[in-house]
């Protein structure tokens, strides 16, 4: 019994006694830079390279119905309920709505708006009847009246996404 407990003091002693690493200082320069490389990942892993501007797109789209490509796009809104589909802004007067492979994952219900995304699965064309117009008007925190408004389907490009980085 009496070992035990000198072992244990010489242990506690020894640990007591061992120098404690120094914390390096980070400047705020160095922080920020870091913080303007790195991506929030969603769903299957992506990388940034690759990626064509969303502007791009109806020129490739062109004469296709279906095409797999990586973009890069704004975030105009994300789904403020689970986070479930996003728009993104593509330069004209519409966004094009990014829903997520199997409803498989979600990207932030807020905060996302103006930051830069990278997505990467299907493109295609698509009809949006009126129902899940005013479900997507819905899921977006939309008056009622502005929900009562949509009344046609709309022929747009939609997106499928496996995986999505988002720029911090």
């Amino acid at each position: 019994m009496r070992t035990l407990y000198l072992i244990l003091i010489a242990g506690l002693v020894g640990c007591g006694a061992q120098e404690q690493p120094k914390l390096e200082e980070t400047s705020i320069e160095e922080t920020e830079s870091v913080t303007k490389n790195s991506y929030m990942s969603y769903g299957s892993k992506i990388k940034a390279d690759g990626a064509l501007k969303i502007e791009e797109l109806s020129v490739k789209m062109q004469d296709k119905d279906t095409l797999l490509i990586k973009l890069e796009a704004v975030i105009n809104e994300t789904c403020s309920k689970k986070g479930c589909w996003m728009t993104v802004d593509v330069g004209s007067e519409n966004d094009m709505m990014v829903r997520f492979a199997d409803y498989g994952f979600f990207v932030p219900t807020d905060g996302q708006q103006g930051k830069t995304a990278i997505f990467e699965g299907k493109a295609f064309r698509d009809t949006v009847d009126v129902e899940t117009l005013r479900h997507y008007a819905e899921d977006a925190g939309k008056s009622q009246e502005e929900i009562d408004q949509i009344t046609e389907s709309e022929i747009a490009i939609a997106f499928v996404a496996d995986g999505v980085i988002i720029k911090e």
